[in-house]
């Protein structure tokens, strides 16, 4: 039996066919994979998760940092996102293709109440994966947007 103290944040079923397996991140930030006969718990203080399409792989966030790792959490590479006047913290993710990630990041604010909360927007292409094969090296980032996000959005 599966159960997270404190509730979940995200569910999310893998969609490859095959045995069922899911992904959760608790309202802790704890990440587990499970399946029918496994389960393994993953990293902690994790923002946001999400399935490739074909279920290979999970990118999944700690801060400003996406990371692409297997499904068992045991190799992982890490792509930090970066603005040159904000500190950025990943808000959620999503597959756009097999090798193509859209990342929402929101701006870290400071104590400064004038400062503006914005939102970044970010793609994240790797060279198509095969197998458990995973490269930085491939990763390219391409900036979107930035937009003023306030009461009237």
């Amino acid at each position: 039996m599966f159960s997270s103290p404190g509730g979940l944040r995200h569910f999310e079923w893998c969609p490859s066919l095959g045995p069922y397996k899911f992904l959760t991140v608790s309202r802790a930030g704890k990440l587990v994979v499970a399946s029918e006969k496994n389960l393994t718990l993953g990293e902690e203080n994790i923002g946001a998760a999400s399935w490739s399409p074909d279920g290979s792989h999970i990118a999944y966030s700690r801060a400003n940092v996406l990371s692409l790792s297997t499904p068992e959490l045991d190799q992982a590479i890490q792509v930090p996102l970066e603005h040159d006047d904000y500190s950025l913290r990943i808000d959620s993710i999503f597959w756009m293709s097999i090798n193509s990630v859209l990342v929402e990041c929101m701006n870290v604010q400071s104590d400064d109440a004038e400062e503006e909360e914005l939102a970044f927007c970010f793609v994240v292409q790797f060279a198509k994966p095969t197998g458990s094969s995973l490269a930085r090296d491939d990763a390219v980032i391409e900036s979107l947007r930035v937009s003023k996000l306030d009461e009237d959005s």
